[in-house]
């Protein structure tokens, strides 16, 4: 269920179990067993694309301690953008193009952090764009920095928004998360800047977008 005005619910696939304790509130536990894995599918819609203006990325995240070695995803919106932990770290893709030469080119961004997510506790994670400068944050400290080309784009697709997985044909291709979700959030400003407190308010999102 979408806690915003844009009406972009989603759906729940593989049986996450719901309601559980979360940082504020409720979360959603996701669960991967062999090849079977949980996760969430929001339809495309243009309030979930980025294109060339600022965002912010963000959610807490509260990883499985015997998963953390491997690739989990936060969220991703296919040949968009992708927000996930790679053995623990943050790491952040953006599929973009920008206009070089009068030609359009498109090319990809992967940045990842220097911190590290803690095992089995709640983490706040986020992704920020403001201008041309691209940020990572682990629990409101900046852990990662690069730059866009100037009016740069990230690419629309009709993709759905997934959270805990990307899209695959496999539980390999698909790196789901193995661990709880909570307050995820995609805004259309930069809401951090430098060091920042994370929000603990909480955004009454209760393990939804």
């Amino acid at each position: 269920i979408d806690s915003s005005t844009n009406g972009n619910n989603g759906s729940f696939l593989g049986g996450p179990t719901l309601e559980q304790p979360g940082h504020f509130g409720n979360a959603v536990k996701y669960v991967v067993s062999g090849a079977n894995y949980d996760f969430a599918s929001v339809p495309s819609a243009d309030s979930l694309q980025l294109g060339d203006g600022d965002f912010t990325l963000e959610a807490w995240v509260k990883a499985d301690a015997a998963s953390l070695a491997k690739r989990m995803t936060i969220l991703s919106k296919d040949g968009s953008y992708t927000l996930s932990l790679y053995g623990g770290y943050p790491k952040l893709v953006l599929d973009y193009s920008y206009m070089l030469d009068s030609v359009q080119t498109f090319d990809e961004l992967s940045l990842t952090g220097d911190t590290p997510v803690a095992p089995d506790t709640w983490t706040h994670v986020a992704a920020v764009r403001e201008g041309a400068e691209v940020r990572l944050y682990v629990n409101g400290l900046p852990v990662a920095q690069a730059s866009l080309p100037a009016g740069a784009s990230v690419t629309a697709t009709a993709n759905s928004l997934l959270l805990a997985a990307k899209a695959g044909a496999s539980v390999l291709e698909a790196e789901p998360l193995n661990g709880w979700l909570d307050e995820v959030r995609l805004s259309k400003v930069a809401r951090y800047t430098g060091k920042i407190t994370p929000d603990i308010s909480g955004n009454h999102h209760d393990g939804e977008v």
